[in-house]
């Protein structure tokens, strides 16, 4: 049986991801370091949330280089769309990040003043959200993926 949604919001003390010099390290690839990094506040998920809500789409995604952005739409149809640039400081190669609606969930579990760094492997379909912040929060979130 799978766990149930709630319980797979709390991870015990024990599993807290690994850092080495200031970046994640991911163990499920040999405790490789973040690909990518980028700094930003709250209100980048703030607006990527928005940006969904406005085209009532089921995904949201945040570009992060010299030109970050975040863009909303559906996969395949020519519906309504919206994006905004962000701001971002983008730390080692530019990115990408796809949010379902758990971006809600994660914007529930932020206080309102929280610095976050969001960091990702290239190998993995997920990314880590860490505040730079009191209380110290990491939240991990799988992507959205396009099915075919």
């Amino acid at each position: 049986m799978p766990a149930d949604e709630d319980d797979c919001m709390t991870i015990p003390d024990r599993n807290v991801m690994p850092s080495k010099d200031g970046k994640l390290l991911f163990p499920m690839f040999e405790n490789e370091p973040a690909s990518s990094e980028a700094l930003i506040d709250k209100s980048v998920l703030m607006t990527a949330s928005m940006e969904m809500a406005t085209a009532n789409a089921p995904y949201v995604v945040m570009t992060l280089d010299s030109k970050s952005e975040v863009r909303a739409g559906h996969w395949t149809a020519k519906t309504t769309r919206s994006w905004t640039p962000i701001e971002a400081e983008v730390k080692g190669e530019p990115f990408t990040v796809a949010f379902t609606d758990s971006l809600k969930s994660i914007l529930s579990l932020l206080t309102a003043s929280n610095a976050l760094k969001v960091s990702k492997h290239h190998k993995g379909q997920f990314v880590a959200l860490e505040t730079l912040t009191e209380p110290k929060i990491t939240i991990i979130a799988t992507e959205a993926i396009k099915e075919i």
